[in-house]
């Protein structure tokens, strides 16, 4: 079996090495940045991998710098598993938002590494990034449904799973949208295939549904700077290219639910109020009851008085500067993210499920908005006693969507006594 590299902590071997320009600067040709150009550069880069040439691929960097061939060569091999891969099957350059760059994927053995890197204007190679690439998906097939691969995102594309129940002609689909950002696409938060189990559980109720590899679990070189973090491109885009492919399936693009846990049902609300496609519904799972700044703050490992910094320089109307290391605009994005901003204007049937308590700061945010069931017995995930998660809740979701009472309990049929 194949060593999943991945397992490392992604901060990784840092087969990330960030290179920075030193010593005294020459005067530099004015080069003409394009696509055209950045790809050129790209096979360069790639030229030089495939054969091994180290000191050629050294000799791209801006400027000198301490890092040696030997050094690109190790952190290379560190994530590949071989000190040369196969020709590059994918380049492709990115010029976009202050990004000149691009990625080439390469086929190393049983894996694809990515080697993400961003240039100056002189097209010089000023970061460069060695990541694995996440496993191809292996579709499952049972009596009750069918699973395709999907290609999600722009390049280099995210792998994702449309589940399909069988017994079902043209059914709901509802796209799955986990508890953080750096989710595979069988997780959600620290619950393992949670949403793989979600999917199933679905499809066994007629219900489609979607779920992929999050842009940060699968392409950390996204953001290599702090400047570059934003909503939208961590997981914004991606989102919308979920929803947009689903017409080309067997599946019914009028009628697409959104499933948020925990984080998920916080961004829920955003994503619904500028995608008119989620016509569906929307399904909160144990949504969480911090606000965005909190919840950033939490990805981001900074303090609360970090977040409250950010909080009183947003009501100044400041966007400008940083708070905790990171921009004020990022902060923005996750404070506008706020549910309570939409739910007055989302016309969208409401359901939100959770286990042990009621959430009172989200039925204070919903009010009559929505339909909502507690699970008392149940334990985080919508857990049985033995572990499992419990059937009656695709049970609920299917009489939900049927416009069933998810309330009224079973009727047993009356036994009749002898005379």
């Amino acid at each position: 079996m194949a060593k999943r590299i991945r397992s490392v902590n992604k901060a990784l071997i840092a087969a990330t090495l960030f290179l920075s320009a030193c010593g005294a600067q020459k005067e530099e040709p004015v080069i003409e940045v394009n696509e055209e150009t950045i790809l050129q550069k790209l096979q360069d880069v790639s030229v030089f991998i495939e054969s091994g040439d180290w000191e050629g691929a050294a000799g791209l960097l801006a400027s000198s710098t301490d890092d040696s061939p030997a050094e690109l060569q190790k952190a290379f091999t560190a994530v590949s598993g071989e000190e040369a891969c196969t020709m590059a099957h994918q380049i492709v350059p990115v010029t976009e938002e202050g990004r000149t760059g691009g990625y080439s994927m390469f086929d190393c053995g049983s894996h694809e590494t990515v080697v993400s890197v961003r240039m100056n204007d002189q097209l010089q190679i000023t970061d460069i990034v060695f990541e694995p690439w996440p496993d191809e998906p292996v579709p499952k097939e049972t009596d009750d449904y069918y699973e395709e691969i999907l290609y999600i995102g722009k390049s280099p594309r995210l792998y994702g799973i449309l589940t399909i129940p069988k017994e079902t002609e043209n059914p709901s689909v509802a796209v799955l949208v986990p508890d953080g950002i750096r989710c595979g696409r069988d997780d959600s938060g620290d619950k393992q295939n949670y949403f793989r189990e979600i999917s199933h559980m679905l499809a066994k109720n007629g219900i489609a549904s979607v779920r992929y590899d999050q842009r940060l679990y699968a392409d950390a070189s996204l953001i290599m700077h702090p400047e570059e973090k934003s909503l939208d491109r961590i997981t914004g885009r991606d989102f919308a290219s979920a929803v947009h492919m689903l017409e080309r399936y067997p599946v019914d693009a009028s009628d697409i639910l959104l499933v948020g846990d925990g984080i998920g049902a916080f961004l829920a609300y955003t994503y619904v109020y500028h995608h008119f496609e989620i016509s569906g519904g929307i399904i909160l799972l144990e949504p969480t009851e911090d606000d965005g700044m909190e919840i950033l703050a939490g990805l981001e490992g900074v303090s609360g008085s970090d977040a409250q910094k950010a909080a009183d320089l947003l009501e100044k109307d400041t966007v400008e500067g940083e708070a905790g290391g990171i921009p004020l605009a990022y902060w923005k994005d996750w404070k506008d993210a706020d549910p309570a901003r939409f739910i007055p204007y989302v016309r969208v049937p409401v359901l939100m499920l959770e286990c042990g308590e009621e959430s009172e700061v989200w039925k204070e945010r919903l009010g009559s908005a929505a339909e909502t069931k507690c699970y008392e017995d149940l334990t985080e995930g919508f857990r049985d006693k033995d572990g499992s998660l419990s059937e009656d809740v695709g049970e609920d979701i299917l009489k939900w969507l049927r416009g069933e009472d998810i309330h009224e309990e079973e009727k047993k049929p009356e036994v009749k006594k002898k005379s």
